[in-house]
């Protein structure tokens, strides 16, 4: 497998269509990679509501770079999410983008419904993904790729992790019980069950010093893009100079055999700060603390 790293001046949408084009036709080809898929869902990493400039979320012109560029292949989209505060269309209004998702006629909505499955994980043997996946020809994964306080670093294997709905994120914390491979088995076998048959990642500004959220924009220039999540992951652990056997996730999963890069080459930048390691547990005030301020944040968003 290969993944492909294009470089941009900032966020530019005819650059990172520009990006979007060469990758695809490096992997393969659109038309090959779509297979049919016509009907897509998007989903984008909006942890919590924010401004472009906080480097927190997918931007919006990202994605709204990869909506124009499928739209031409004929593709009609969708953006699903569940946030870990506040809702979808909170994440939409504050970073700008509610007209020009209505102008496209792109709906947003937040994952409410979920469908089990089994899994081989003793801690969590039996796991909820949200439904509304399967009501789409595919899934696109568009990671905000950053540094994460709790997994090393936040990729395409990690942002899967917002297909579970609602607060059953912050309660596996607490069920993991402190078993952080268990924990990274359970993403891991998330991101399987989630199905995403590509994955367009946003580095062109990064997050550094403290992730996933509060941290310090890192103008990084790159986009990666990847049919499967662990090859986009050890692509970025490179760019930020992380030993990926230092992460949970690549200690479990192991490292993908005989990845290429194509497009340009990855150089390290020693200059990003890693955020340092926190445990995985949540205790119990925390998750009430988070569950308060996400009512609140929804309150908020009604009456505005």
């Amino acid at each position: 497998m290969a993944v492909y790293h294009f470089k941009t001046t900032g966020y530019q949408l005819d650059e990172i269509q520009a990006g979007l084009e060469k990758g695809l036709n490096a992997l393969g080809g659109v038309t090959q990679i779509l297979d049919g898929r016509q009907k897509l869902l998007f989903k984008p990493n909006f942890v919590a509501p924010s401004t472009p400039e906080l480097a927190v979320a997918t931007n919006p012109v990202f994605i709204l770079a990869v909506l124009d560029f499928f739209k031409a292949y004929g593709c009609d989209g969708a953006i699903g999410e569940s946030p870990g505060f506040g809702s979808v269309a909170g994440a939409v209004e504050s970073l700008g983008l509610k007209e020009e998702l209505a102008r496209r006629q792109v709906p947003y909505f937040d994952f409410k419904k979920v469908r089990s499955f089994k899994t081989l994980n003793p801690r969590f043997p039996r796991l909820t993904i949200a439904k509304e996946i399967q009501d789409y020809d595919g899934l696109i994964n568009l990671p905000k790729l950053k540094t994460h306080c709790q997994a090393h670093f936040s990729g395409a294997v990690k942002n899967l992790y917002g297909c579970v709905p609602g607060k059953r994120k912050a309660l596996r914390h607490m069920q993991a019980r402190g078993d952080e491979r268990a924990f990274a088995q359970m993403i891991y076998d998330n991101h399987l069950e989630a199905g995403a048959f590509l994955h367009i990642g946003d580095a062109i500004e990064s997050l550094h010093v403290r992730g996933p959220s509060g941290g310090v924009p890192f103008p990084m220039g790159s986009g990666l893009i990847a049919q499967k999540a662990p090859e986009l992951d050890l692509a970025f652990c490179g760019l930020i100079n992380l030993d990926p056997l230092v992460t949970e996730q690549f200690q479990f999963s192991g490292l993908p055999q005989d990845q290429r890069v194509l497009g340009e080459p990855l150089v390290p930048c020693t200059q990003f700060q890693h955020s340092p390691k926190i445990p995985i547990f949540f205790n119990p005030y925390r998750i009430a603390k988070s569950v308060a301020r996400n009512l609140f944040l929804q309150a908020k968003q009604g009456f505005s």
